[in-house]
Parts: structure tokens; C-alpha cells; sequence
């Protein structure tokens, strides 16, 4: 392809027609020999070996062979912090050997990958390689700018990515997400838990104007926090960083905001969910994810590790080290297909493999058969998350829902430590723009709430039986005008809540021009709202489909929802069992025209 088409494949060369550093174009049978020459102007033979298996290890999740391009010295913020960690002035290896990644096409080179940086050549001790490999990490990569994966970029994948953070190191921005790899001498404590941060904020700086924080400035933040805790004693470095704690520092010093999800079990004292509980779990996860918003979760280390690091880990005596909580960062997931597409017991297996059922969820999985309508949201759930794992397992690395579901559910697994007994179930940090606090789980359980009264206080859809709230009007207009007996449709399984983040602008775009809409008497205008983001969680029906007609397929402004609640989002939220969140605005469905007709 030439260089006017694709503006990257000028990172094959470096720019100089003389230099010696050209592209790896060694055919793909030939062997590691004989293709040390690639790195050789920075590396001696026993630390290109090292370097080769590892970017072929960061590139694992890609399914595809590997070339370099340029290779060159470089700056990088991570290996600056690294070195002030290790306590060395910045010079003279101030610089990391960044190397441009392509795909292999045999002799040629295919898609551009992104880069990565490396850490210099002689800095990284014989000890410290072999401490490293122990654990499965990295002791040459430091840090990496990957664009997604190409099986990656197909329906229902959902990956959070950026042009911001390549874009800041002088490369031609590209869709990327940041990987970093933990320091050589500092692989446990706050580390796990800044580098996800770290990663996120990188994902959500060009949305929300973050800033990454270093590992440096994150533990002096943390001891800042302790101590105002009364924590003197306790070492971050060592103790590790908790979600709430990392959440503080982000709203600190990072211009940024978020807030944490627990899902707590109901009746197993060990922490392990139900699924029921686990649906939940995975719901208001995707609702974070489809929101574009980067998730920071809790595991249990030694869940995602791979069968062979962990039994040579213990056989070496490092049990204690796969026991501990680890952070990860989920960027993306792949949505399962409906129930109807997979089957049912493929489903039930999946979300519910892990818990047993009780002679009452058998009924009522079976009465869930049996019903006219499924709830599609219910179903469209990840069947796969895709994860950047700083511990083990490298970048994009997917996971199924239900071993991840198990690693985070057993982060705190000893059931007689006080800490598990406190930290109970799964954790998740979400991480979004500056100010936000109110959690999209208590605005989804607002509105199934609500429309669970509403239901309950319509009866039989006549009005004037009970005490009739306006809202029970707009539900029965809304049902007719999509062809569905009301009848049909007593409980809040039968209804879909779909819920977005939008600011302002696009809020009054999306929902002001809608001759189907009128806001309630209490609802502010929509042009008149405050700047900021906002949670909108829409209501609608899946069988209501005025659409629709003959042959004639009608715009989306013709399908509103039935009722829509909206929420500011820097609200601080009550506990997630109360209703005393209200929204700012509430926007009710009204028949403005006849459906059967174009608007």
C-alpha cells in the first residue's frame, strides 16, 4: 500500500535512506537466528531473545505474527516515573527504545499495530529478568500504544479506545488503548491498582480531559489520604491501593470522577453471588461499558493466571502471592447473541454455573419459559470481557464472564479474615468525567422501581379504577400505538431499560424536537438544563414496535420510549435500596400523531 494511502507505513523506515535499522522482512519459517539482527543496534543477543518472546507474548491476543518497523530512541512518561521510583537521575539513559509494530503478511507488512517502548539496553539485571519471568511479567516492555485486535473489529464487540493518548507522544493519533507493564522492582502494593487507573484515564482523557497520574504522585496521594484517615502507619507500597481510596485520588489530582459498584450476596457469608445477583452484577457492568466509561474490578491474582505460571508459582512457595486481590481493567466485551440465538440452557449453564438452584428459582426459571415476551436486555449481557492485565496475561486478553464472575467474587476468599467478611462480593470502580458520583446502578433501579409501581397501581389498565398517575396513561398510549395488549405486560421483567451518559446538548438534540414527548409538570426544560453529564435511562417495551408499518420502515423519532428519566449525574446518591434519587427531568410519552402515518 502506498505511503498517500496509509500515512503509517512510514514507521516501517526511519527516514534516513542509509540507515542499516530497515524492516524485519525475514520470512516467517525462519528462525529466532535469524532474526536477531533486527534488534541487534540496541540489544546484545541474550537480551534480543528476551525482547522477541516478550513482544511476542504482548501480542498474543492478536492471532497474528508480528514485524518491526521503526525502531528508535524515544521519551516516555512511564519510564521517567520508573526512574525516579528506583531513586536514578534521568540521564544518560533517559530514553526507551520505542519499536513500530505491523502486522506480518509473509514478507511484507500488513495493518500497523502501534508501538511499543522498551526498557534500555544493560538496565534490566540477570536477577531482576529471572524475578520477572517467575511472574509471568514483563522486564523489557514498559509500555505500549495497541489499537484493538482484528477479530476484535466485528459486531458485538464493544472496545473502548482513543486517539488522545498516542497522539500526546508525537505519533499520528490512531485507535489505541494504553498497556503498561509493572515497574522491574515494584510488582505489588498500590501498583496493580495505579496502573489500571493509570490505563483508564488514558482511555477517557480526549472525552473528558483526565490526566494520568504517576505511580509517584499516586502513593503520595494515598499517604496523604491515610493520614487524614489516621492511618500513619500504613504503606501503600506494601498494604496495596483500595478502589474508594484510588476513586479519591482520581477526583484529586486527575479531573476526573466516578464512583464504585459492590454487589453484595444476600445469604453465602463466603461472598459468592447468586444468579440472580450475578445478572445484576453483569447488567449494570455493560451499562458501564455501552457508556463508554472504563471499569476497574477486583480479582482474586492467582484466578487469571495461567495453569502452568501457577503451579510452578506454588511450587516455588509463592501461594501467598496468587492469594491476594489484584486490579484489572475491563475495556471492552463481547455481547452474547439472544436466548432465543443460543438457546436457553447454554444461557443458564453460563450465568448460573456457579450457583445452585432452589426449588424456587427452578419455578421460576421454568414460569420465565413460558413467558410471551423476553426481556432482551436480560440477555445481552458479555458473554466475553476483554481485559488489560498488568499481572499476567498481557493486553486484550478475553475472558469468559464466568471465570471472571469467580476471580472476582473470590478477590477476598478467606472466609474467616475479617477483611473478606467486610469486603464481601464483587467490586467494581467506574471511572468518567469530572464530578460524577451518581452511580447508573441506582438510576436503573429508580426506574424499574417506579415502573413497578406504576404497574401494580394501574390494575387492569382502566382508568379511574385506582388512584391514576399520569404516567399509567402514557404507559397504555404507548403499548397501543406498538400493538401489545396491555395485559401482557404486569411486571418489569416484561420491559427494557436502556441507559446512556450524555451532557447537556446532546440531551436537549436527542429528546426536545420529539412531537412524542411532553415533560412532566415538574421536569425543567430541556434547553434550560445546567452543563454536566447526565444519566437518561429510557423505558421501552421489546414487542412495541410502531415502526413498523406494511413496507414502510419509519425514522428512530417515531419509536420514543415510553418514559425516560434523567438524572444528574454529580448527584450524590442515597444507598442503592432507597428511592430518593429523583431525576431532574421526566419525559412521558404522548401519541402526537397516528403511527401508521410518516410524521
Amino acid at each position: 500500500m502506498e505511503d498517500h494511502v496509509d500515512p503509517y507505513r512510514y514507521y516501517l523506515h526511519f527516514p534516513s535512506p542509509s540507515s542499516a535499522l530497515q524492516l524485519d522482512t525475514t520470512h516467517p519459517q525462519q528462525g529466532p537466528s535469524e532474526r536477531a539482527h533486527s534488534l541487534s543496534d540496541f540489544f546484545d543477543s541474550d537480551e534480543q531473545d528476551i525482547v522477541r518472546a516478550e513482544l511476542d507474548r504482548l501480542f498474543n491476543s492478536f492471532r497474528t505474527k508480528i514485524v518491526y518497523g521503526q525502531r528508535h530512541y524515544a521519551p516516555s512518561p512511564t519510564w521517567r516515573d520508573e526512574l525516579t521510583l528506583a531513586g536514578h537521575v534521568p540521564a544518560p539513559a533517559r530514553f526507551v527504545v520505542r519499536v513500530h509494530i505491523f502486522e506480518s503478511r509473509g514478507a511484507e507488512a500488513g495493518r500497523y499495530l502501534g508501538f511499543v517502548s522498551l526498557r534500555p539496553p544493560n538496565y534490566v539485571s540477570r536477577r531482576s529478568r529471572t524475578s520477572l519471568a517467575a511472574r509471568h511479567g514483563f522486564s523489557y516492555v514498559i509500555d505500549a500504544e495497541l489499537t484493538a485486535p482484528a477479530h476484535m473489529q466485528r459486531p458485538r464487540y464493544h472496545l473502548l479506545t482513543t486517539t488522545a493518548s498516542s497522539a500526546r507522544l508525537g505519533v499520528l493519533p490512531f485507535r489505541s488503548a494504553v498497556y503498561s507493564a509493572a515497574g522491574v522492582t515494584a510488582l505489588e502494593g498500590s501498583v496493580c491498582v495505579h496502573l489500571a487507573v493509570s490505563q483508564a484515564l488514558n482511555l477517557i482523557m480526549g472525552r473528558f480531559a483526565c490526566r494520568p497520574v504517576s505511580q509517584v504522585e499516586f502513593d503520595c496521594r494515598l499517604l496523604e489520604i491515610l493520614a487524614r484517615k489516621g492511618e500513619t502507619s500504613v504503606n501503600p507500597q506494601q498494604r496495596g491501593a483500595k478502589l474508594l481510596e484510588a476513586l479519591q485520588v482520581i477526583r484529586e489530582c486527575c479531573n476526573g470522577g466516578g464512583f464504585q459498584m459492590t454487589i453484595e450476596p444476600r445469604a453465602n457469608p463466603q461472598g459468592r453471588l447468586n444468579s440472580e445477583e450475578r445478572r445484576i452484577a453483569l447488567r449494570f457492568l455493560t451499562d458501564a461499558l455501552a457508556c463508554g466509561l472504563p471499569v476497574i474490578a477486583l480479582v482474586k491474582a492467582g484466578h487469571l493466571i495461567e495453569s502452568d505460571a501457577r503451579e510452578q508459582m506454588i511450587a516455588e512457595g509463592r501461594q501467598a502471592y496468587l492469594e491476594k486481590p489484584h486490579a484489572v481493567l475491563i475495556l471492552g466485551m463481547h455481547l452474547l447473541h439472544t436466548v432465543e440465538e443460543l438457546g436457553r440452557k447454554f444461557f443458564d449453564d453460563l450465568h448460573g454455573r456457579f450457583s445452585p438452584l432452589s426449588d424456587k428459582d427452578k419455578k421460576e426459571k421454568e414460569e420465565e419459559k413460558n413467558k410471551k415476551h423476553h426481556r432482551d436486555d436480560l440477555y445481552e449481557l458479555p458473554g466475553r470481557l476483554v481485559i488489560h492485565d498488568t499481572l499476567s496475561r498481557g493486553p486484550y486478553f478475553e475472558c469468559l464472564t464466568t471465570d471472571f464472575m469467580e476471580a472476582a467474587e473470590w478477590a477476598y476468599g478467606d472466609p474467616d479474615s475479617a477483611e473478606s467478611r467486610e469486603d464481601r462480593g464483587v467490586h467494581f470502580l467506574v471511572i468518567g468525567p469530572p464530578n460524577l458520583e451518581l452511580s447508573h446502578a441506582q438510576a436503573r433501579t429508580f426506574a424499574e422501581r417506579v415502573l413497578k409501581l406504576l404497574l401494580y397501581q394501574n390494575g387492569d389498565w382502566v382508568p379511574g379504577k385506582r388512584s391514576h398517575h399520569p404516567d399509567c396513561d402514557s404507559l397504555r398510549l404507548y403499548l397501543e400505538a406498538g400493538n401489545v395488549p396491555p395485559n401482557d405486560t404486569p411486571k418489569t421483567d416484561d420491559w427494557r431499560f436502556i441507559c446512556r451518559l450524555l451532557n447537556a446538548p446532546e440531551i436537549a438534540a436527542r429528546y426536545e424536537e420529539d412531537a412524542n414527548l411532553e415533560p412532566s409538570a415538574t421536569s425543567i426544560p430541556l434547553n434550560e438544563l445546567p452543563s454536566g453529564h447526565y444519566w437518561v435511562v429510557e423505558v421501552r417495551h421489546p414487542a412495541a414496535d410502531p415502526q413498523r408499518t406494511g413496507t414502510t420502515i419509519h425514522g428512530p423519532a417515531q419509536n420514543p420510549p415510553a418514559l425516560i428519566y434523567i438524572w444528574n449525574s454529580n448527584l450524590k446518591g442515597r444507598k442503592e435500596n432507597q428511592l430518593g434519587i429523583s431525576p431532574v427531568v421526566t419525559l412521558r410519552y404522548k401519541q402526537a400523531h397516528d403511527h401508521g402515518q410518516p410524521s
